[in-house]
């Protein structure tokens, strides 16, 4: 199941969630396993997946870590930079601390404490959730789905020297993992 079964798009409560009260007012719940989205340029996407490695960013709502969507409209929206991509991976969340409010300090050692490995947060009440490791181990590329738009030089992308397949729009590209 994909985080966007388990958690829908509709904004939740905590009472949706299952999770578990660590702290007053502060919960975790358990997402395992799932298949995100992370929204890049094309350049950063295909070193994602030559390179099978995401790099943690040096800021965010959550503090600087890899943030993931569960659909590429929210990633899309909530990317920092000019989508040119989507890298589709499957990511080990563990269990995530739930944060309904930014927090751009947090870092790894705060969630541990709470024997969190990552962070299921949002900017406020009726807003996407987003998904967040703080290291790259958790994660695994699978493919890159790259946008057709135009750049900003009003120039349209041309695949026709890229390795992949079209699919209305879009093109997308397998990564395989280096022997």
């Amino acid at each position: 199941k994909s985080i966007e079964d388990l958690y829908p798009k509709a904004p939740l409560t905590l009472d949706d969630l299952y999770g578990t009260e660590v702290e007053e007012g502060i919960w975790k719940v358990y997402l395992g396993t799932r298949i995100v989205y992370h929204a890049t340029t094309y350049e950063a996407a295909k070193s994602i997946l030559n390179d099978m490695h995401l790099v943690k960013g040096s800021k965010g709502m959550f503090g600087p870590g890899i943030y993931f969507a569960a659909s590429m409209e929210i990633a899309k929206h909530k990317s920092r930079v000019c989508v040119g991509a989507y890298v589709i991976c499957k990511v080990d969340f563990g269990y995530a601390i739930v944060l309904g409010s930014p927090c751009k300090n947090l870092t790894l050692e705060d969630i541990r404490e709470y024997g969190c490995d990552s962070v299921m947060g949002r900017s406020g009440p009726n807003t996407n959730w987003e998904f967040i490791v703080y290291e790259s181990e958790r994660t695994r590329p699978l493919q890159m789905i790259r946008l057709k738009q135009k750049d900003i030089d009003n120039h349209i992308y041309n695949d026709e020297d890229e390795e992949g397949w079209n699919a209305g729009g879009i093109s997308i590209h397998f990564g395989t993992k280096p022997a």
